[in-house]
């Protein structure tokens, strides 16, 4: 089951890369069917084609970055949902309590996995200048400082993403310690999933290039209403166990 997760996880990636691609190169290109036509019976289109492998090769990068970041995202979300679930009751519906704690665990893997991916890229890319300082560091970064007023936050929605990385190891790193050792230390730090969602929901909102308008913005939005919907559920699900008692 791990493994099919991983591989659906893959194809998701593979996906949303190509489509950041495709409309990365759509844009830039700004052809029309009849141009194209018109540019393979000329001269034209040995010139376009070199453009297009030269733009591919650089551009490579940010793609990608912008294909693990959504999908991070995504994952973030599912893991989330995932983890109220099996406190609601609401996943046992879906899976087996066994297979319910591994589908779990295995949408932390890949979030760890696509996390990386989109951190590490990020490095390779030419056309945002981000160095290892600046994807470690909080507030290292000058890219798109947030300006209200006569006050200067810095590049606040990066340093967001930063500290959802951290949140995100140590959530990690306690579920392999502490799950079984210091089961209460590990429910609390748990709730630090709250503040990776939370993180990332602004992070991309404000510098995804996917998500600054139109049908991506949109859909962004209502999986932030969704998380918020589960969040309320999980509360009156607290607030039903504490009367019980």
């Amino acid at each position: 089951m791990l493994k099919r997760i991983l591989l659906s996880v893959f194809a998701i990636f593979s996906l949303a890369t190509a489509s950041t691609l495709f409309a990365g190169t759509v844009s830039a290109t700004s052809l029309t069917p009849s141009t194209a036509i018109a540019a393979t019976q000329s001269a034209e289109d040995l010139s376009f084609g070199q453009d297009f492998a030269k733009r591919a090769t650089n551009a490579w990068p940010w793609y990608v970055t912008r294909g693990s970041g959504i999908l991070a995202a995504i994952v973030a979300v599912l893991l989330l949902l995932s983890g109220i679930g099996l406190i609601t009751g609401h996943t046992y519906r879906i899976f087996e309590p066994l297979k319910a704690w591994v589908f779990h665990r295995a949408l932390g893997i890949a979030l760890g996995v696509t996390t990386i991916v989109h951190i590490v890229i990020l490095l390779f890319d030419k056309y945002a200048p981000f160095d290892i300082w600046d994807v470690l560091i909080p507030f290292a970064s000058d890219y798109q400082p947030l300006m209200i007023g006569q006050i200067n936050f810095g590049s606040l929605f990066v340093a967001l993403g930063v500290i959802a990385l951290y949140a995100l190891v140590t959530i990690v790193l306690t579920s392999y310690m502490w799950i079984d050792k210091r089961p209460q230390a590990w429910r609390v730090l748990h709730y630090l999933s709250y503040v990776i969602v939370i993180a990332v929901f602004f992070h991309g909102l404000f510098l995804g290039t996917d998500l600054q308008g139109g049908l991506g913005r949109i859909l962004w939005v209502m999986g932030g209403l969704v998380v918020l919907g589960a969040f309320v559920l999980r509360l009156q699900r607290s607030g039903t166990t504490r009367n019980e008692k």
